[in-house]
């Protein structure tokens, strides 16, 4: 069964694998359906590789779906991965002009539920293609694609120690885009904020893990295992814990203390209603009747009685 994991990667490591044949490469444009509008992407997959392959999604720059990211499509699939460029504006839209690049993806910083429904339109269509392992999936992106992508991944960030970031945009002589000024002064200090936003200084995954700006950054070949880990630890959590949690954390920020404690009062008992897992209750009598685990160490056993 697919799981769709929020995680961010910020580094892919292609180090020791054997390119297959380039002939047994094969490419298509694909139409698909996002909210009743058609889309089209573009995949390209090693025929050579076999079934199950580890899927690549691409998310374009704001110019849209382009030669550029079709290219590295291909190139991914020489690699012996599956991969997806998805369309994020619409089948047959692809601006030019400066202004008109603006306008595609001003409306999709200005609009996040339409944002995250085109995104995820897109990872539907490319999990459900011929060849791909629906499980093993990573998305990567460019620039406003980055953007994109952060916005689907923004529960856990976990990159390589040597990974590159930055705020460049001041050597343009323009703002941060979209709406990264906002996001940097929500979730950074102000001061490091500031920093970064004006001096252009580009940083490693170790620092931006030091400012909070990821979770955690780990060595390049231990970057895998450690989402890996992360991820196979939250399959073995009570999901609508997971859910209300994270619901709960992204909306009190905003509230004061009183409409924060109404909030959450009403947010737990909404948990128990809606879980049917029984999760609580079945926590409980395995911590003080069986005596099975301890809640300081690690999760009940979801599939225990």
């Amino acid at each position: 069964m697919a799981r769709t994991l929020t995680l961010a990667a910020a580094t892919l490591a292609f180090a020791g694998l054997s390119a297959p044949a380039f002939a047994d490469i094969v490419t298509k444009a694909v139409e698909y359906d996002v909210g009743g509008t058609a889309y089209e992407g573009y995949f390209a997959i090693n025929d050579a590789a076999g079934d199950d392959q580890p899927l690549v999604v691409i998310v374009h720059d704001w110019d849209g779906l382009t030669d550029y990211e079709m290219r590295r499509a291909e190139m991914l699939a020489e690699l012996g991965f599956a991969a997806f460029a998805i369309d994020a504006y619409g089948k047959g839209v692809r601006p030019t002009t400066l202004d008109d690049k603006k306008a595609e993806s001003g409306r999709l910083y200005k609009d996040r539920e339409l944002f995250r429904e085109r995104l995820m339109g897109g990872l539907k269509a490319a999990t459900g293609m011929d060849g791909v392992d629906d499980e093993d999936v990573v998305v990567i992106g460019y620039c406003f694609g980055g953007a994109f992508v952060q916005l689907f991944a923004c529960d856990f960030a976990i990159a390589a120690d040597d990974a590159q970031f930055g705020l460049s945009e001041v050597n343009w002589g323009i703002l941060p885009g979209g709406l990264v000024g906002k996001v940097i002064v929500d979730g950074l200090s102000y001061r490091d904020a500031v920093w970064y936003a004006m001096t252009g200084e580009p940083f490693d995954g170790r620092k931006a893990a030091e400012i909070k700006l990821i979770s955690k950054s780990v060595p390049a070949d231990k970057l895998h295992e450690t989402t890996m880990e992360l991820a196979q630890s939250l399959c073995r959590k009570n999901p609508q814990t997971l859910r209300t949690i994270k619901e709960s954390l992204r909306l009190v920020r905003g509230m004061s203390v009183d409409q924060a404690a109404d909030y959450l009062l009403a947010k737990e008992r909404e948990m128990r209603f809606m879980d049917p897992e029984s999760g609580r209750a079945k926590a409980m009598k395995q911590f003080l009747d069986d005596k099975t685990y301890r809640p300081g160490i690690g999760e009940y056993r979801r599939d225990e009685a």
